[in-house]
């Protein structure tokens, strides 16, 4: 095998046959570390498309949680909207509890971590919850259902702002209206993904390559 190789070399290469051994010897090593290096990326891609796959379905279970507290402060939103349209208003019961909920939401945004997001718009979308989760705690500790106007009143030598009613339910139906849009987009996030966390355990096709 190696007589007619070196014939082969000699003549055509001119080379002597130690060269072409040589030369052959090293062709042979080179190949060698080619399939040696195939052999561990064939191996290893199994376990790389699993490591993409549950980075996918993580990820997916990050963002369907936080669409989740986006909808939790629009639909509050909206409760203390028909509320507070009902002509009746809500107790100080109800808006106790109303305010525990939203101090509920407030934290549960505040453990977000913000660079888990993939888009600019996302980091927007939760500015965006937590500000108006605030205002609407802010909006109905401060209520007095004294006025029908908002009004300052004094207390312990310091100034409260109060807010009436009518201006609690227009917090509400801005907070709604400004996140309603962008819950139905979160939603088509996390619809783009393949939808909820029980369906998120396989990513697209270009996702696994």
């Amino acid at each position: 095998m190696f007589d007619g190789l070196w014939g082969t070399c000699v003549p055509v290469h001119g080379l002597s046959p130690s060269e072409c051994a040589s030369w052959v010897q090293a062709s042979g090593s080179i190949l060698a570390l080619i399939v040696a290096v195939c052999v561990v990326v064939l191996a290893h891609r199994p376990q790389q498309k699993a490591k993409r796959r549950d980075e996918w379905a993580a990820q997916t279970r990050f963002l369907d949680g936080f669409v989740q507290l986006v909808c939790a402060v629009s639909e509050m939103a909206g409760k203390i909207s028909q509320r507070e349209s009902d002509g009746v208003g809500s107790g100080v019961d109800e808006r106790r509890t109303m305010l525990a909920e939203l101090q509920s939401l407030e934290a549960a945004l505040l453990r977000i971590d913000l660079t888990r997001f993939d888009h600019l718009d996302e980091v927007e979308d939760w500015l965006a919850a937590d500000t108006f989760v605030r205002k609407l705690a802010f909006a109905v500790r401060a209520v007095d259902v004294r006025s029908d106007a908002a009004e300052f009143s004094a207390g312990d030598g310091q100034r409260e702002l109060r807010f009436s009613r009518s201006e609690l339910l227009d917090v509400a139906r801005d907070a709604q209206k400004k996140l309603a849009p962008r819950v139905v987009r979160l939603r088509g996030v996390i619809d783009g993904r393949g939808g909820p966390v029980a369906r998120a355990m396989k990513p697209p096709a270009d996702a696994s390559n």
